[in-house]
Protein backbone atom coordinates (compact mmCIF):
# COMPACT_ATOMS: atom_id res chain seq x y z
CA UNK A 1 0.00 0.00 0.00
CA UNK A 2 1.25 3.20 -0.62
CA UNK A 3 0.55 6.92 0.33
CA UNK A 4 2.01 9.72 2.02
CA UNK A 5 1.25 9.45 6.01
CA UNK A 6 -1.66 11.52 7.07
CA UNK A 7 -4.10 11.00 4.36
CA UNK A 8 -6.47 7.98 4.09
CA UNK A 9 -5.12 5.45 2.46
CA UNK A 10 -2.19 5.67 5.51
CA UNK A 11 -4.40 5.67 8.09
CA UNK A 12 -6.19 2.53 6.90
CA UNK A 13 -2.84 0.98 6.45
CA UNK A 14 -2.68 2.00 10.33
CA UNK A 15 0.48 4.59 9.55
CA UNK A 16 -0.73 7.54 11.41
CA UNK A 17 1.45 10.63 11.93
CA UNK A 18 3.20 12.12 14.48
CA UNK A 19 1.69 14.35 16.72
CA UNK A 20 4.64 16.99 16.25
CA UNK A 21 6.23 18.61 19.83
CA UNK A 22 3.00 19.66 21.56
CA UNK A 23 0.79 18.44 23.26
CA UNK A 24 2.40 15.56 24.81
CA UNK A 25 1.67 14.56 28.25
CA UNK A 26 5.10 14.36 30.23
CA UNK A 27 3.68 13.64 33.26
CA UNK A 28 0.96 12.83 35.81
CA UNK A 29 0.84 13.52 39.48
CA UNK A 30 -2.27 12.74 41.42
CA UNK A 31 -3.72 13.05 45.30
CA UNK A 32 -6.46 11.10 46.33
CA UNK A 33 -8.45 10.47 49.52
CA UNK A 34 -11.45 8.66 50.42
CA UNK A 35 -11.92 10.59 53.33
CA UNK A 36 -14.75 13.39 54.41
CA UNK A 37 -13.50 16.73 53.66
CA UNK A 38 -15.77 19.82 54.93
CA UNK A 39 -15.11 23.85 55.04
CA UNK A 40 -17.34 26.39 56.67
CA UNK A 41 -14.77 29.35 55.93
CA UNK A 42 -16.81 32.41 54.52
CA UNK A 43 -13.65 33.28 52.62
CA UNK A 44 -11.42 31.08 50.65
CA UNK A 45 -9.20 28.44 51.92
CA UNK A 46 -8.02 25.56 51.66
CA UNK A 47 -10.41 22.26 52.45
CA UNK A 48 -8.46 19.41 54.10
CA UNK A 49 -5.00 18.41 52.56
CA UNK A 50 -6.17 18.40 49.06
CA UNK A 51 -2.71 19.62 47.29
CA UNK A 52 -0.31 18.07 44.48
CA UNK A 53 2.92 19.59 43.82
CA UNK A 54 4.62 19.14 40.23
CA UNK A 55 8.05 20.32 39.13
CA UNK A 56 7.94 20.85 35.86
CA UNK A 57 10.22 19.22 33.29
CA UNK A 58 9.80 21.53 29.83
CA UNK A 59 10.12 25.07 29.85
CA UNK A 60 6.62 26.80 29.22
CA UNK A 61 3.93 23.55 30.05
CA UNK A 62 0.76 24.20 30.85
CA UNK A 63 -0.67 21.98 33.72
CA UNK A 64 -3.97 20.40 32.98
CA UNK A 65 -5.97 20.15 36.65
CA UNK A 66 -8.42 17.47 36.85
CA UNK A 67 -10.77 17.53 40.43
CA UNK A 68 -13.00 14.90 41.05
CA UNK A 69 -14.78 14.33 43.58
CA UNK A 70 -18.86 14.57 45.48
CA UNK A 71 -19.64 17.89 46.99
CA UNK A 72 -22.70 18.57 49.00
CA UNK A 73 -24.19 20.90 51.53
CA UNK A 74 -27.92 22.75 52.45
CA UNK A 75 -29.25 25.95 53.13
CA UNK A 76 -26.44 27.45 51.62
CA UNK A 77 -24.13 28.51 48.82
CA UNK A 78 -20.61 26.95 48.13
CA UNK A 79 -17.97 27.54 45.62
CA UNK A 80 -15.04 26.02 44.30
CA UNK A 81 -11.64 27.73 43.20
CA UNK A 82 -8.05 25.99 42.33
CA UNK A 83 -5.44 27.99 43.43
CA UNK A 84 -1.15 27.94 42.79
CA UNK A 85 1.91 28.48 44.40
CA UNK A 86 4.87 28.46 42.49
CA UNK A 87 7.91 27.78 44.79
CA UNK A 88 6.91 29.56 47.97
CA UNK A 89 5.16 32.48 46.65
CA UNK A 90 1.73 33.03 47.38
CA UNK A 91 -1.34 31.29 46.66
CA UNK A 92 -3.49 32.60 43.39
CA UNK A 93 -6.37 31.70 41.22
CA UNK A 94 -5.46 29.63 38.40
CA UNK A 95 -7.28 30.76 35.13
CA UNK A 96 -9.36 30.63 33.25
CA UNK A 97 -12.24 30.91 36.37
CA UNK A 98 -15.85 32.88 36.12
CA UNK A 99 -16.03 35.98 34.89
CA UNK A 100 -16.44 38.84 36.83
CA UNK A 101 -19.82 41.04 36.84
CA UNK A 102 -21.15 43.03 39.51
CA UNK A 103 -20.13 41.76 43.07
CA UNK A 104 -20.52 37.62 41.86
CA UNK A 105 -18.39 35.65 43.15
CA UNK A 106 -16.11 33.95 40.88
CA UNK A 107 -15.33 30.60 40.81
CA UNK A 108 -14.37 27.32 38.99
CA UNK A 109 -17.83 25.58 40.43
CA UNK A 110 -20.86 26.39 42.51
CA UNK A 111 -23.32 24.88 44.68
CA UNK A 112 -26.57 25.89 45.90
CA UNK A 113 -28.48 23.76 48.61
CA UNK A 114 -28.01 20.30 47.11
CA UNK A 115 -25.51 17.69 45.72
CA UNK A 116 -23.82 16.58 43.30
CA UNK A 117 -20.86 14.86 41.21
CA UNK A 118 -17.63 17.68 40.51
CA UNK A 119 -15.67 16.84 37.75
CA UNK A 120 -13.68 20.37 37.24
CA UNK A 121 -10.74 20.31 34.18
CA UNK A 122 -8.72 23.24 33.20
CA UNK A 123 -5.52 24.36 31.40
CA UNK A 124 -3.67 26.54 33.02
CA UNK A 125 -0.84 28.08 31.85
CA UNK A 126 1.34 29.35 34.86
CA UNK A 127 4.66 31.24 34.73
CA UNK A 128 7.35 29.50 36.19
CA UNK A 129 11.41 28.39 35.60
CA UNK A 130 12.40 25.22 35.30
CA UNK A 131 13.61 24.21 38.71
CA UNK A 132 10.35 25.28 40.58
CA UNK A 133 7.81 23.47 42.71
CA UNK A 134 4.13 24.30 41.68
CA UNK A 135 1.65 23.29 44.35
CA UNK A 136 -1.98 23.30 43.47
CA UNK A 137 -4.75 23.18 46.03
CA UNK A 138 -8.52 22.84 46.19
CA UNK A 139 -10.12 26.26 47.97
CA UNK A 140 -13.43 26.40 48.85
CA UNK A 141 -15.71 29.42 50.30
CA UNK A 142 -19.76 29.16 51.25
CA UNK A 143 -22.28 32.15 52.21
CA UNK A 144 -23.11 30.90 55.61
CA UNK A 145 -20.28 29.39 58.36
CA UNK A 146 -23.37 27.55 59.92
CA UNK A 147 -23.84 25.03 56.84
CA UNK A 148 -20.31 23.75 55.51
CA UNK A 149 -19.68 22.89 52.21
CA UNK A 150 -18.80 19.17 52.38
CA UNK A 151 -16.43 17.20 49.66
CA UNK A 152 -16.36 12.88 49.49
CA UNK A 153 -19.70 12.67 51.97
CA UNK A 154 -23.20 14.05 51.37
CA UNK A 155 -24.37 16.53 54.27
CA UNK A 156 -27.11 14.10 55.94
CA UNK A 157 -24.03 10.94 55.29
CA UNK A 158 -26.80 8.80 57.67
CA UNK A 159 -24.72 5.38 58.27
CA UNK A 160 -27.93 3.48 57.42
CA UNK A 161 -28.94 5.50 54.77
CA UNK A 162 -28.44 3.38 51.11
CA UNK A 163 -29.63 6.81 49.85
CA UNK A 164 -26.46 8.22 50.49
CA UNK A 165 -23.06 8.24 49.44
CA UNK A 166 -19.41 8.90 49.83
CA UNK A 167 -17.26 9.27 47.10
CA UNK A 168 -12.90 9.23 46.97
CA UNK A 169 -12.04 13.69 46.26
CA UNK A 170 -9.22 13.19 43.28
CA UNK A 171 -6.54 16.22 42.01
CA UNK A 172 -5.04 15.13 39.30
CA UNK A 173 -1.97 17.41 37.71
CA UNK A 174 -0.86 16.37 34.01
CA UNK A 175 2.19 18.54 32.23
CA UNK A 176 1.00 18.87 28.81
CA UNK A 177 3.97 20.16 26.55
CA UNK A 178 4.29 23.29 24.77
Amino acid sequence: MSGTVGDNVARASGVIASAGGGGKCLQVLEYSTTGTLANSATGWAQIGSVAQAITPTAASSKIRLTLSSGISGTQNRGFIRLYYDVDGGGYNVCDPYGATSGSRTTCHLNLWDGRRPVNITILHTPSYSLTNVLTYQVWTMVTNSSYPIYMGKEYTDGSSDTNTARTQTILRVEEIAA
